[in-house]
């Protein structure tokens, strides 16, 4: 699935930059953004129903 959208976003709309933004305790979708390229790009400090988590940023 995420190899079409980017398809789509790079041919189709002409993007020259996305971003993928994953909950830092989720390794797996980590492993998807790393297999299409994606390098480490910044930490997002957020809130998920009420409680402090961390989420990771690659583009």
């Amino acid at each position: 699935m995420r190899a079409a959208a980017l398809a789509l976003a790079f041919d189709g709309l002409g993007a020259t930059r996305v971003t993928s933004t994953a909950f830092a305790d989720s390794a797996a979708s980590r492993a998807v953004s790393r297999k299409f390229g994606y390098r480490p790009d910044g930490v997002h400090r957020i809130a998920v129903d009420g409680r402090p988590t961390t989420s990771t940023s690659r583009s």
